[in-house]
């Protein structure tokens, strides 16, 4: 599992900008299980794709999918998404078949579907408990293998 906080990158004029927020990355049973925490920016926002792009490289080879958790991220700037998009873009050309999200605001929930515009192939579900999500992530594993 991957867990990163308060990174820092040189901003402008040399300035250090720091990451706001963190997230933990997870494989399990081949379902990959994403939870940003606090409020991002967009430096936060690159970091994650960067390590996003590294920590699903072992799951790309087949269809795959995963469990995005909003239960602890408090939002962030309008230019974070760039990043995140670019990354879905990237993602729906390797696989990336299929994505359960559990959205308790209804601004998260509002954004994540304006994301899903990108990739409309994205097989995707909302809940509100995280126990229904994984198992409907498993039993669309079971499918996409089945199908194969």
């Amino acid at each position: 599992m991957a867990k990163l906080m308060y990174g820092k990158r040189t901003g402008v004029n040399g300035v250090t900008l720091k990451e706001h927020g963190t997230f933990t990355l997870e494989i399990r049973q081949e379902i990959l299980l994403i939870n940003p925490i606090g409020a991002w920016n967009l430096e936060m926002a690159q970091h994650f794709c960067a390590d996003y792009r590294e920590f699903c490289r072992e799951l790309i080879e087949q269809p795959w999918g995963s469990l995005l958790d909003f239960g602890q991220w408090q939002l962030g700037p309008p230019d974070m998404w760039q990043p995140i998009e670019e990354l879905a873009v990237w993602l729906s050309h390797r696989h990336h078949s299929f994505e359960a999200v559990i959205c308790p605001l209804s601004i998260q929930k509002q954004l994540i579907k304006r994301r899903f515009e990108i990739t409309p192939g994205l097989i995707t579900e909302f809940f509100d408990d995280w126990d229904k999500a994984f198992a409907w992530c498993l039993q669309q594993t079971q499918q996409l293998r089945a199908s194969t």
